[in-house]
């Protein structure tokens, strides 16, 4: 993923175990940024995800799917500079801990300090509901997914979620 970031969460007291982690693209007009399949899926097992040859029969052609109409919303609910949020995910072991809540806090900060918007697509009533309650976010959009004759309509299917940049309230926004 080029020009994009990583962001581990580390925790010191748990022998330095990682617990979360974000993969973000940077705000930008200029380029357009598509991750292949196959770029997502090797950043997948570079996180320790399952090997492609675990893959079930149509999983790449849905993989593709889903990567365009992706790339379709994206397009459509960030056509300005933004902070994209390509990836989020937490321990299983360790969620409902606060490790989200801090990874996300960071990534909001990256994101006011840039003033710009943070973009993600998402899915769950879970989800959702941590990254409107606990990020800021605001629902934009849901759709369910049709891709070769499979539909992916778990809690509305694919859910876009945006949190406009802000101002700290203790910060005091003077003109020099």
């Amino acid at each position: 993923m080029s020009g994009g970031s990583i962001y581990l969460l580390v925790d010191d007291a748990a022998e330095g175990a990682a617990v979360a982690v974000a993969t973000t693209l940077p705000p930008s007009t200029n380029k357009t940024y598509k991750t292949s399949t196959w770029q997502f899926l090797r950043l997948v097992a570079a996180c320790g995800g399952p090997p492609k040859t675990d893959a079930g029969p149509g999983t790449m052609d849905r993989l593709d799917c889903l990567g365009t109409t992706m790339e379709k919303l994206h397009a459509s609910f960030a056509p300005h500079p933004h902070l994209y949020v390509f990836n989020f995910a937490v321990d299983p072991e360790r969620q409902r801990k606060g490790y989200g809540s801090v990874l996300l806090d960071y990534l909001g900060s990256v994101a006011d300090g840039d003033g710009v918007d943070i973009y993600l697509e998402t899915d769950g009533e879970r989800n959702i509901a941590f990254y409107t309650k606990k990020g800021g976010f605001e629902v934009k959009h849901s759709r369910v997914l049709t891709c070769n004759g499979s539909t992916y309509d778990h809690a509305d299917g694919i859910v876009v979620v945006i949190r406009p940049p802000t101002t700290p309230s203790n910060v005091v926004a003077r003109t020099l």
